[in-house]
């Protein structure tokens, strides 16, 4: 048994739960975490002590569609539909630059952007693409000028676009769409060379995978149909992975590095990634997570390949902590013996795996000291409002009585003896001045005593 598969992933503890983080990011050197969502702030996260270190503004109430970084780590892309903002990509985190969209076009909106791995030391290329223009950006030297080295006219009619990347050799962008496409770009000349389908439905993400010495470059793509594609970027041969193998479940994103790829959809999957001797990419199932501090599945996820931690967002806006340890997960026996077999169900899989049962949150001291607290019995007191009531005289309130009583040919002197009597059973309830105050309003009694009526108390 290899390294990779004498470890498992275990929940370590949540990081805090706010609004819904919809992207997660690791930066190169693992140090910084960057997570967004819809409040359009990204918080960077210190990854040594696991604080919240600085928070970068956006555009107010519009969620970052991506957080990009260069592969120096010298800038920082948040990218929003209507403004791209660049920071230094350390602290204090400077605002360098405000990119807005093709101002020919007034309706034009940005999509996704990406920086080149053509140089790992050195920033070289960025790409911005929008709904009416695919642009490549010199960044080597600043952001002095947004005059793009390369551009090409881009139209967004047919479908809405899922990702875009760069592959690892920098040579080919690519593009996914919500009808299940794929298109590779030239980035020299800037141009479309092909397009591509390896999904029933929408692709919901791209990724590329970083680059290995001695090995093809490798792009995954995942969709709404459960499928994850890994796709060669000499070849651009496919390889499908199994739908028993990745659930039969909705795939909102994945995370790669060079060992491991992590698929995000009602639960985490971690597949152990490995290359054959002809260069190509195979993922093996691993482990598989469910939420452990959240009633709801998970949004996004990000892996740091230096530390071996992984981060993961849920709908009900918990941040979590997953730490790697040493020993095989519990199902690993179980998974690695299940069949590539198309004609099993979903639900034969979900039976035959055993998934753990979610621990029980503590409950605070201060809560259980507050539910503890109860109020004696003679302090509790009923009351019934029949109806609005306003405070009159206690002589109006006889007379009206008096009134009453009459029309209907009942004697007043009883019903004032009854009414002495109730008053005399009042005076010894705590509550007798108050009530005394009040009266109905708007009570016809000889309406009611006609008809035969007795009045029902409302609440």
């Amino acid at each position: 048994m290899d390294d990779t598969q004498a470890c498992h992933f275990h929940f370590d503890r949540p990081l805090c739960y706010s609004n819904v983080v919809t992207f997660l990011s690791f930066s190169k050197d693992g140090r910084w975490l960057f997570s967004a969502s819809s409040s359009g702030a990204v918080k960077v996260w210190d990854t040594e002590r696991w604080v919240e270190s600085a928070r970068l503004k956006g555009c107010r109430g519009e969620e970052p569609i991506a957080v990009e970084i260069s592969p120096s780590q010298r800038w920082l892309a948040i990218v929003q539909r209507s403004c791209m903002h660049i920071y230094r990509g350390c602290s204090p985190w400077t605002l360098e630059r405000k990119l807005s969209p093709d101002v020919s076009a007034p309706s034009s909106k940005w999509c996704f952007a990406a920086f080149s791995p053509f140089c790992a030391d050195e920033d070289y290329e960025f790409a911005a693409l929008s709904t009416s223009m695919l642009s490549i950006l010199d960044c080597s030297n600043g952001w002095t000028s947004q005059r793009p080295r390369r551009s090409q006219s881009f139209s967004l009619a047919s479908a809405r676009v899922t990702g875009f990347v760069f592959t690892a050799c920098g040579l080919w962008l690519v593009c996914s769409y919500a009808d299940g496409r794929l298109e590779v770009w030239s980035t020299d000349p800037l141009a479309k060379e092909r397009t591509l389908r390896g999904h029933a439905g929408a692709i919901t993400c791209l990724r590329s995978v970083p680059k290995c010495a001695g090995c093809d470059p490798h792009v995954i793509t995942c969709g709404a149909d459960g499928r994850m594609c890994i796709w060669n970027a000499c070849s651009w041969d496919v390889a499908v992975v199994d739908e028993t193998r990745s659930w039969l479940d909705r795939l909102h994103s994945c995370t790669p590095s060079t060992d491991w790829l992590v698929t995000v959809g009602s639960g985490l999957i971690v597949w152990r990634c490995k290359y054959d001797g002809d260069g190509e990419l195979d993922a093996s199932l691993h482990q598989r997570l469910e939420a452990a501090d959240s009633m709801q599945s998970f949004r996004a996820a990000a892996f740091c390949g230096q530390s071996g931690t992984l981060v993961s967002s849920s709908g009900d806006g918990a941040l979590s902590l997953w730490s790697r340890r040493d020993g095989p997960p519990a199902s690993v026996s179980q998974t690695a013996s299940l069949p590539l077999d198309r004609s099993r169900t979903t639900t034969d899989l979900f039976s035959e795996l055993r998934h753990p049962t979610r621990p029980m949150r503590k409950v605070s001291e201060p809560f259980m000291k507050a539910a503890a607290v109860v109020r004696p019995a003679t302090q509790w007191t009923h009351r019934v409002l029949s109806r609005p009531a306003t405070p009159v005289s206690g002589m109006t309130a006889l007379l009206s009585r008096s009134r009453s009583a009459a029309s209907c040919g009942i004697d007043a002197t009883t019903s004032d003896a009854g009414t002495q009597a109730k008053a005399r059973g009042l005076s010894q309830s705590s509550s007798a001045s108050e009530l005394r105050q009040w009266s109905s309003k708007k009570f016809d009694f000889e309406a009611i005593f006609s008809q035969r009526m007795i009045p029902t108390r409302g609440y």
